[in-house]
């Protein structure tokens, strides 16, 4: 497991890896009309293992993106060094498989709740409320990697931080997550997590006793073959799920996601797996039959997990 930031130097080339950074206030994303590389490397910190890898955009959009890999080594120190090599087309290693648009990605968060005159409204942790940002590496390999991620945001004008903690490990088609909140909330405030839908895909959800999972499955990848996506949320955590079409709402701007829903205090965490299966990086993620056959076991691995007894 491997997660990395860097940064481009005057030369433009990308310098060695970074342990903490803050980003500029506003940042905005790279204009590539002008520009052939970011200022970071993938656009922002990258994470991955020897299954799938995640990256998430250091700008005003905060989203998360999938690279489907097809070997086992690390590769995100090297893919997006070359602007001439796109990463949005099939390679050796893998490409870009996500279409992010104005949806909620690979997991990326937003906040629901009930404003002052009454008004539903969805807002997602991105835009120029966010005054401060800050990424930190905790752990890099080779078994886990972690990382976090905080955040200085106003919500109706009023300071609240957000903190997010996500590590990835090998052998796992999934990235965890937990996230934290403090600051002057809005009473019932909820958290939302979401899974990008483009293309062709259907929507289905397991529930057991300890855990439930929203996923979608179909040729919904930018090389338009199979991927499933899914969320894994614990049981009693979970609130519900929602769909938001492809034209923005009265409610929020984002589109085109499906969305696991928790409530979240001051005192009161979330926590999930954000799952991506590509039928190139595994071929039993092929058919929808073996995908959820693997997202079972996933489930009943998470209803019993693994008790350590000492003797």
């Amino acid at each position: 497991a491997h997660v990395r930031m860097k940064l481009k130097d005057n030369q433009d080339q990308f310098g060695p890896a970074v342990k903490k950074l803050d980003m500029p206030p506003g940042n905005l994303p790279t204009d590539f009309s002008k520009h052939k590389l970011p200022p970071y490397l993938t656009e922002g910190p990258g994470w991955e293992n020897d299954k799938v890898a995640f990256r998430l955009y250091f700008d005003t959009r905060n989203n998360k993106d999938i690279y489907g890999k097809r070997i086992t080594g690390m590769v995100l120190d090297s893919v997006g060094v070359n602007p001439d090599n796109s990463y949005h087309k099939l390679s050796g290693w893998g490409m870009d498989i996500l279409k992010v648009g104005s949806s909620l990605g690979a997991g990326a968060l937003a906040f629901h709740y009930t404003r002052p005159d009454g008004r539903d409204t969805l807002v997602r942790l991105a835009g120029t409320d966010i005054l401060g940002e800050t990424f930190q590496q905790i752990a890099d390999g080779p078994v886990r990697s972690i990382f976090r991620m905080g955040y200085k945001w106003q919500l109706e004008n009023k300071p609240v931080t957000v903190t997010e903690w996500i590590s990835i490990w090998g052998g796992q088609y999934f990235y965890q997550s937990k996230v934290a909140i403090s600051g002057e909330i809005p009473a019932g405030l909820k958290i939302d997590m979401g899974i990008a839908d483009f293309y062709e895909n259907q929507l289905d959800s397991i529930q057991s006793n300890k855990a439930t999972i929203l996923y979608s499955y179909g040729k919904q990848s930018e090389n338009h073959d199979p991927l499933g996506m899914a969320i894994l949320t614990p049981a009693k955590e979970t609130n519900g799920f929602w769909h938001l079409g492809d034209k923005p709402t009265d409610l929020t701007d984002i589109t085109d996601s499906y969305l696991s829903e928790q409530s979240i205090g001051t005192d009161t965490q979330a926590n999930f797996r954000f799952y991506a299966c590509w039928s190139k990086s595994a071929p039993e993620f092929s058919t929808l039959t073996a995908f959820k056959t693997y997202l079972d076991a996933e489930v009943a691995a998470f209803d019993q997990p693994i008790v350590v007894q000492l003797k």
